[in-house]
């Protein structure tokens, strides 16, 4: 019970009662209402691997095989022009004019795409390509110095 300014009591007033849709939280998740479990202690049958097959993705170490190589391509000089070049042009493969899985509007607008596409080779594609990422980072910044090439940050 609860007192009025006068001193008289009022009735308790009872909030009206919400139906268990309204109860529900809603979330984000369509999985967000649903009751919570506890994560299964055993394993479930479908998910159930062989001891043989749990031991060998564990235990086998990996292969060293030393330093990794880089991709420098045969024929190509080894200087930052000659290797920008080499990778302008062969960045894109030809799109067969056949079995392309698109139709010639399709085939059209990737070939707009890419002749719009400006000429920018990322320094980490020169390293891939190179023999030595020092001499290209020597050279890079000769260049760069003397306003052959811009570098983009």
């Amino acid at each position: 019970m609860s007192f009025s300014a006068t001193g008289v009591p009022k009735p308790l007033q009872s909030r009206p009662k919400k139906s268990p849709i309204q109860l529900l939280r809603s979330a984000s998740s369509p999985f967000g209402n649903h009751p919570r479990r506890k994560a299964a202690t055993t394993p479930q049958a479908g998910v159930k691997r062989s001891q043989s097959e749990a031991n060998t993705s564990t235990e086998q170490p990996l292969d060293n095989t030393g330093i990794v190589t880089t991709l420098p391509p045969p024929k190509v000089p080894q200087d930052v022009v000659s290797l920008i070049r080499y990778i302008q042009e062969h960045t894109w493969t030809e799109i067969p004019e056949r079995a392309a899985g698109m139709n010639s509007t399709r085939i059209a607008e990737v070939l707009n795409f890419r002749k719009n596409m400006p000429p920018i080779v990322s320094i980490a594609h020169l390293h891939a390509v190179s023999t030595s990422t020092t001499a290209i980072e020597r050279q890079l910044a000769t260049l760069i110095h003397s306003g052959i090439l811009y570098l983009k940050t």
